[in-house]
């Protein structure tokens, strides 16, 4: 999703969550309320990891004076603590998170639902993204990206060996072949065993799925035909030794980046801003195309994305100051 859509989902979440602190905090003055300790404004505090935030933070700032917004920067793994957090009150207001984590936090009812204040934003994004937050009747948060996968590539590697970014997945057979016949030491890809991602977006490219619901009851399959599918196509890169197998995100990981052992990712499009933190000096030698896919033309994968819900705890009366109460 485009940076301009991410600031201004996120504007959209942090007007909901003022509009309930304003409609749940009228008439609900405590006498210990200081209006002074807030300098006359609604505070609220914004939650996340995405880089590009701020910009929706201090624009909903700049146009809304009465109504203060603090980004508390975390680091991704730290959304791992959200249960506690919102158990302990200490949660904040908004909190940004991914789309596929949505769903527990809706189960252990930790997050509000807020239709009735949203109701008119659906037009806003589209049916897919829409989904990730409508959860058994209910809408549980705006949708703040979407994760389509994208063909990410050394471009100077392919270049010097004579390999074009493939379209469809026996090109990319083709292209990992042709790579490591080149150069040993090249690799199109990593096989990652603790990181699945690579393999669930070209499992759902399928359109698979690996559980359903039946009278309130999950039902989980593995083995399926679209399972199978890409699990062969691993396999063979694998067999043929034309993957670089290694744990993703170590320090050893992000040494076989940056010494050009890795080609490729066929990865989400935040990743593009990862490689740019831990690979700065490939700055300029990488290319995005689409993603291969049987066809060469379709269809493509998403992998999920993030939203902004407001914890249960969100709509505390002491973080309105009692000037601004009806």
């Amino acid at each position: 999703m485009r940076n301009g859509r991410k600031v201004g989902s996120a504007i959209i979440a942090i007007g909901v969550a003022a509009s309930m602190l304003t409609m749940t905090a009228c008439g609900t003055a405590g006498e210990n309320d200081n209006a002074s300790q807030s300098n006359g404004k609604i505070q609220l505090t914004f939650t996340g990891w995405v880089p590009g935030i701020e910009s929706a933070v201090d624009l909903w700032n700049k146009n809304n004076p009465n109504i203060h917004v603090n980004f508390k920067r975390i680091a991704s793994e730290s959304r791992k603590n959200y249960s506690t957090l919102i158990e302990a009150g200490t949660a904040g207001d908004i909190l940004q998170m991914s789309a596929f984590e949505m769903i527990d936090y809706v189960i252990d009812q930790q997050i509000m639902d807020i239709s009735k204040y949203v109701g008119d934003k659906k037009d806003l994004f589209t049916d897919g993204t829409w989904s990730t937050v409508s959860i058994n009747g209910g809408i549980y948060g705006i949708p703040q990206d979407s994760a389509p996968t994208a063909f990410m590539y050394r471009k100077d590697i392919f270049e010097q060996y004579g390999v074009r970014a493939p379209k469809t997945w026996d090109e990319y057979l083709v292209a990992a072949r042709k790579l490591h016949k080149a150069n040993p030491n090249v690799y199109i890809a990593a096989f990652t065993p603790n990181v699945i991602d690579f393999f669930e977006s070209e499992f759902l490219q399928e359109g698979g799925s690996w559980y359903t619901v039946a009278d309130d009851t999950w039902k989980v399959t593995l083995d399926s035909p679209q399972t199978r599918k890409i699990a062969e196509r691993y396999q063979t890169l694998l067999d043929e030794g034309l993957v670089k197998t290694m744990e993703g995100s170590t320090p050893e990981f992000w040494s076989a980046v940056n010494n050009g052992e890795i080609a490729s990712f066929n990865y989400l499009p935040w990743f593009t801003t990862i490689l740019k933190e831990h690979a700065p000096d490939l700055s300029g030698k990488w290319a995005i195309a689409q993603s291969p896919s049987d066809s060469g033309n379709g269809p493509w994968s998403d992998d999920g994305g993030g939203a902004n819900g407001l914890p249960k705890t969100a709509n505390t009366r002491n973080r309105r100051p009692s000037s601004l109460r009806g």
